[in-house]
């Protein structure tokens, strides 16, 4: 079974060393799932590009036994990749232990005395190793705070940069071949209809259509041995809708790369060189496009080195070009800043440019719970209050995902929390009716409007009765929210929670003062539709109000069957012969639908008032 521990370190300012891979996976939900190997392989892989504001150490532990309880082909064979994933980056590391250097190993196990001892006698202290790794990188990797303070203080380069080493890595981890499976990463979520894995894996290789046509399975596949990705997608034609799915994205990136120039490929895969010589030697335009637009800026963006964007921008690449088509599964779309936000890639454009559907990429990362891109995207000013074509800003779409630290950071950079969307609805409607209370407490905390109506005349408090959130309802009330507010159709809070029998609200919406005998668009009053009628009757409510029809709630509660509730209305001392526009007694009602304990109770009391 998998499991994550974590340790986090504060990273000295502007440091790009290694990435947020816990906070990352935290807040995309994205803890690995035993029941699921290959989302937990892709997940905690995707974690390797993250941010760099946070350092924490990532350890994935698999226990063989639990593979035997697993009963699917898919869960039994693939569940070893995680351990293989990990395993073969380990054993890369091991195959170069000459290249490094006495320091990264004692940075790696956390020897303070040792550290010292090296750094003392004049070790370099930016010494890389195979994969471009310091010895800082090493001891944040590992968790190693107090190695990483004496590096520190002896001037470790913070911005040293390993991006393309840890780029090289995750690639060997997509497309190595399990030794027990007979399948790489790729293989495997092609077979499961993975789409949320085969969009990350399409961030990695240099080629992805090269990779799913040519790359096959190993002899020990017990399924589709000797059989490429796309074999193994044309077998699955019919299978899921995942597949057809992934079919498109497959086919869109064929399409795409038969128009794909060589600034392109050199673009991606971080060859800086070449990309000078194109542009300067060979006079190739730097915005070259290929299919829908893509320019090498856009093609690179979600997966290419921070160096190799800085040389495309460097000969000129317009950061602000977009691609035509923007809704796509798993695909280069709009501007390069937003690919590079789908790939979780750090790169540098007009964070405002909107895409089709008004969102900006603000948007995407809130939606996205990419929260060191949000952090980056505020300190670099962008609109923190734009809105969609939906009306909604990024405070909504943080909101909408449940996504608390983006919620958090939003507010504190003093997003307006009262902003309605095209349907009249703020931030506080949207949580108060998902019942998202830590959310609900964030915004009534920073002082948002409680009482905000919407296109339907519904206010938040409406949402949190609709949504049976007492914790909500509680907290507004608490914060004297308005409990007699109508909404379009004459409903009070109170109608709401009396016509589903939430009870625990009524009582929290009486014990406030609300009006229990507000009638609606139609005269009825929360007594006609409640279903514990008890509180109600106990505070005065008014017994013989008539609808619009002119039923009593003794009319209703009569022709509903509903015995208890009758009775209870007449020991509030209803009047049992009131008529309504036919004509009709509460008696009638009953007798229509065969109710023969009302029948009797409301004889023996018409008897008793002639008997008087």
């Amino acid at each position: 079974m998998s499991t994550i521990e974590e340790e986090n370190i504060v990273a000295p300012s502007g440091a790009i060393i290694l990435p947020s891979a816990i906070t990352a996976a935290q807040s995309r939900n994205y803890i690995p799932n035993p029941t699921n190997p290959v989302q937990a392989i892709s997940k905690s892989v995707s974690c390797i590009y993250g941010g760099a504001n946070h350092l924490i150490k990532l350890k994935i532990k698999t226990s063989a036994g639990e593979a035997n309880r697993t009963s699917t082909f898919f869960q039994q064979k693939i569940l070893d990749q995680e351990t293989s994933i990990t395993t073969g980056i380990a054993t890369a590391a091991d195959d170069e232990e000459a290249s490094r250097s006495a320091l990264h190993k004692a940075s790696v196990n956390g020897q303070y005395e040792e550290v010292k001892k090296y750094l003392s006698s004049g070790c370099a202290i930016d010494v890389k190793d195979q994969f471009l790794l310091t010895p800082l990188h090493l001891a944040c990797w590992y968790g190693q705070e107090s190695v990483v303070k004496l590096l520190l203080e002896h001037g470790a380069d913070v911005n040293a940069t390993d991006r393309p080493s840890l780029r090289a890595l995750g690639r060997r981890a997509f497309t190595r071949t399990d030794e027990h499976s007979g399948f790489n990463l790729l293989q495997a979520a092609v077979l499961d209809g993975d789409v949320d894995t085969i969009e990350k894996v399409s961030n990695y290789p240099e080629n992805f259509v090269e990779e799913i046509n040519c790359r096959k399975t190993g002899e020990k596949a017990s399924i589709f041995p000797g059989k490429s990705a796309a074999e193994i997608l044309a077998a699955s034609k019919w299978r899921e809708k995942s597949h057809s799915l992934i079919r498109t994205i497959y086919e869109n990136f064929v399409e795409t790369d038969v128009t794909l120039t060589e600034l392109h490929s050199c673009a991606k895969r971080n060859d800086v060189e070449m990309a000078i010589e194109l542009v300067l030697n060979d006079g190739m335009d730097v915005n070259v496009v290929a299919k829908r637009n893509i320019t090498p800026m856009i093609w690179a963006s979600p997966a290419a080195s921070s160096l190799s964007i800085k040389t495309l921008i460097d000969l000129g690449a317009d950061v602000n070009a977009q691609t035509f088509q923007e809704t796509y599964f798993g695909f280069c779309s709009g501007t390069a800043l937003r690919c590079a936000i789908h790939g979780n890639n750090a790169a540098v454009a007009d964070p405002n440019i909107a895409d089709q559907q008004g969102n900006t990429v603000l948007h995407s990362s809130t939606s996205k719970r990419f929260f060191n891109i949000s952090q980056v995207l505020i300190d670099s000013f962008c609109e923190i209050n734009g809105r969609n074509n939906r009306g909604e800003t990024p405070l909504h779409s943080a909101v909408l995902c449940k996504n608390v630290a983006n919620v958090k950071l939003l507010l504190r950079n003093n997003a307006d929390a009262n902003i309605q969307d095209n349907e009249g609805n703020t931030p506080l409607h949207i949580s108060t009716r998902e019942v998202f209370c830590d959310i609900s407490q964030l915004l009534v905390g920073s002082g948002c409007k409680l009482n905000v109506i919407n296109n339907i005349g519904v206010t938040p408090l409406h949402s949190t009765v609709d949504g049976e959130n007492v914790a909500d309802a509680r907290l507004l009330l608490k914060n004297n929210a308005e409990v007699n507010i109508q909404d379009n159709w004459g409903n009070t809070p109170l109608h709401i929670s009396t016509r589903e029998g939430f009870c625990d609200i009524s009582q929290l919406l009486v014990d406030s003062g609300c009006k229990i005998n507000e009638r609606n668009n139609i005269s009825i009053t929360p007594l006609h539709s409640a279903v514990y009628r008890k509180s109600l009757a106990g505070n005065n409510a008014d017994v013989n109000i008539q609808d619009n029809w002119g039923n009593t709630p003794l009319h209703i509660s009569s022709r509903d069957g509903s015995s208890n509730i009758s009775q209870l209305l007449i020991a509030s001392g209803c009047k049992i012969n009131l008529r309504n526009n036919l004509g009709e007694t509460p008696l009638h009602s009953a007798v229509r639908v065969e109710n023969v304990a009302d029948v009797e109770l409301l004889l023996c009391l018409h008897l008793s008032l002639l008997a008087s």
